[in-house]
């Protein structure tokens, strides 16, 4: 019987082993995180349980990796160019000049006709009907430089806004909002559409059909100066000065407006463009996630997860708030303490029995009767200290390989050791859940029978034996059944 239980406790305790060896989840386990919902991304897919010493990550989705948690470096962009509108307010004030020169002009064709009034001018010898088509060419061409004026102003404006655009994409890529793909592309060329710019492939050639719009606009102003120039050959003295000092005006503009537009600063322009091109493109074709990375090893009893996303200003975005996740195929080693039943193995007391009736006088019986007073240790309580070595599994209660020790305090020579399995909650700082059901095989010393009086066959053979020396201590096997307490031990 003894074997047979001896064995059932191993299959129990190899059983136990087994099935915490073969709980086990993945080595590597990744949490996606959506930082726009702010919530997992599939939250039933949260792991319950993880193998001990699994490496866990996080990976989010629909985060701006630009402002939160990025190192993409946008370079300034060095805007030294003139952008032409202060040239261009100086041109139109010289058209208003030309617009009063031309007024006095008609006054004084005016005053010819009323008083035939000469010396002004014109020349002399000019007829009324030529200097009024002289003021109508002239007027001409004045309309034909105020709307190339114009003209370049829109242009210069359109370029202004292409310029722009460095601080549109920086604006969105520091927008916690634009955490996706469209909502990125929306806050890049929104503003700009009114230039008909609506994706990174309208930059350069919008910015090269304002480039040339413009030049053709100064180009078509130089020409309209040398018409105006042509006109001097009609006037007197003083109207061929003024003629010559529009002209020289005009003319600085114009050159002025060609150094903004050309040479270095056109180089400029173009590389700034070529840089807006790119940081666009960079900016749309993020991933928008921040890939998986390494925030914990699981150890312990359970792990906590969490963890937050912030801005390069340490601002938060989201946190993630502790989730309390199970581990699995850990080893641990508790304590416990408790009191045990021990069932047989505890040795027994003997006594002599001269005759069937023990009377002290009379004839002695033929065969001395030790009396076995046993019967008291038969099944015997104990305090005992246990040691548990398992494996964390999935389960609330799980079985343990156990060995313990049963102090025998009034004879220490009688102490016992256990070995068996046990049935019982995991440490844990819940107190009602430390209770740990054992049993198993105890081993230890007994007082038994010596051997060479069990052929003793009557009284006289006892006369020189005292009852102490009938027992000698011997090795004895026996079970027993323990409720303990768990302490706690490692690995916790």
């Amino acid at each position: 019987m003894k074997r047979s239980l001896f064995i059932v406790i191993i299959f129990l305790t190899t059983i136990s082993i087994s099935k915490s060896q073969t709980t086990s989840s993945k080595d590597n386990f990744i949490v996606k995180f959506n930082v726009g919902k702010g919530d997992f991304v599939d939250k039933q897919h949260l792991p319950k349980y993880v193998k001990e010493g699994s490496t866990i990550s996080i990976a989010y989705d629909s985060v701006n990796t630009f402002l939160y948690g990025s190192y993409a470096n946008f370079s300034d962009i060095n805007h030294n160019y003139q952008d032409g509108l202060s040239t261009l307010q100086a041109g139109f004030s010289d058209i208003s000049t030309a617009k009063s020169i031309e007024e006095k002009e008609v006054g004084a064709i005016q005053g010819l006709e009323s008083c035939q009034v000469k010396g002004l001018k014109f020349r002399a010898n000019l007829t009324i009907p030529d200097a009024k088509a002289l003021i109508k060419n002239k007027r001409q061409i004045l309309d034909k430089i105020g709307s190339e004026f114009s003209s370049i102003e829109i242009n210069i404006l359109n370029i202004k806004a292409i310029m722009n655009m460095d601080t549109i994409i920086k604006m969105a890529i520091n927008n916690p909002q634009c955490d996706n793909i469209k909502a990125m592309n929306d806050a890049i060329f929104t503003p700009v559409k009114v230039y008909s710019i609506n994706s990174i492939e309208d930059i350069v050639p919008v910015f090269n059909k304002k480039l040339t719009l413009l030049t053709k606009a100064i180009q078509n102003i130089t020409r309209n100066i040398s018409d105006l120039e042509l006109l001097k050959s009609d006037l007197n003295a003083d109207g061929k000065s003024e003629i010559d000092e529009l002209a020289d005006s005009l003319n600085k503009r114009v050159r002025n407006l060609n150094d903004a537009y050309s040479g270095a600063n056109l180089s400029i322009l173009q590389r700034n463009v070529a840089i807006f091109s790119v940081n666009a493109q960079t900016a749309i074709s993020s991933s928008f996630k921040i890939p998986a990375r390494v925030i914990a090893t699981a150890n312990g009893d359970y792990l906590q997860l969490s963890d937050s996303i912030k801005d390069k200003n340490g601002n938060f975005k989201v946190a993630i708030l502790p989730n309390k996740i199970k581990t699995v195929g850990g080893t641990r080693i508790d304590f416990s303490i408790g009191v045990s039943l021990n069932i047989g193995g505890n040795g027994s007391d003997y006594s002599f029995q001269k005759n069937p009736d023990n009377v002290t006088s009379g004839p002695d019986t033929a065969k001395v009767v030790l009396r076995e007073d046993g019967m008291n240790k038969r099944l015997q309580l104990s305090p005992v200290i246990f040691i548990h070595w398992y494996q964390t599994t999935k389960w609330a209660v799980q079985w343990t390989l156990s060995g313990g020790l049963s102090p025998n305090f009034s004879d220490l020579t009688n102490t016992k050791i256990y070995l068996g399995t046990s049935l019982g909650f995991p440490s844990s700082n819940d107190l009602t859940k430390r209770f740990v059901v054992n049993l198993g095989v105890s081993a230890g010393f007994a007082d038994v029978l010596k051997s060479k009086y069990k052929d003793y066959s009557n009284y006289a053979q006892f006369s020189n034996v005292d009852a102490s020396d009938l027992t000698q201590k011997s090795i004895r096997v026996g079970a027993f059944v323990a409720l303990s307490y768990n302490l706690g031990g490692s690995g916790h």
